[in-house]
């Protein structure tokens, strides 16, 4: 399940920025971003795929004027009229959106459940991002950058 997820990542956050966020993301290398990540903070979003023997723990870090800008493209508002439970709620709807789409593509007989979206209360820095043990993909726009981390957990349930 790992490798399915992996491989269509990029094209599924792709499509649900563009589509629904209108905003546009470049992969890029955690060693292109070092720097930028080092002064960023991030908004935690994090979502469980479960199935195939095996649990798949995503955490989404929005850089927080990407989550703002995200946040205000699709609520059609201002940046500086939207309040935090608005940002978590967008942030939330886009991990389900992008969650979605990956089951969707990696399992059309529907045995992967998809988990609901997790919000952490506090914004984390970009020096402490927590992944050192998963697969982490980093994504970069004109807004700021979005990381995600994917941790893989046997499951025999």
């Amino acid at each position: 399940m790992l490798e399915m997820t992996k491989q269509n990542l990029r094209k599924v956050i792709s499509n649900v920025l563009e589509n629904m966020f209108f905003t546009f993301i470049e992969p890029v290398s955690i060693s292109e971003c070092a720097e930028g990540l080092k002064r960023a903070y991030f908004n935690r979003v994090g979502i469980s795929l479960t199935g195939l023997g095996q649990r798949l723990d995503y955490d989404f870090y929005f850089d927080t004027s990407l989550a703002g800008q995200m946040t205000a493209n699709f609520l059609g508002m201002e940046h500086g009229d939207l309040d935090k439970n608005q940002v978590m709620d967008v942030l939330k709807e886009m991990v389900n959106m992008v969650a979605g789409g990956l089951v969707n593509i990696c399992d059309p007989e529907g045995r992967i459940v998809l988990g609901i979206p997790v919000c952490a209360e506090k914004t984390v820095s970009g020096q402490s991002l927590p992944c050192d043990n998963g697969d982490l993909n980093c994504y970069d726009s004109d807004d700021g950058f979005l990381v995600v981390c994917c941790q893989k957990k046997e499951c025999f349930s």
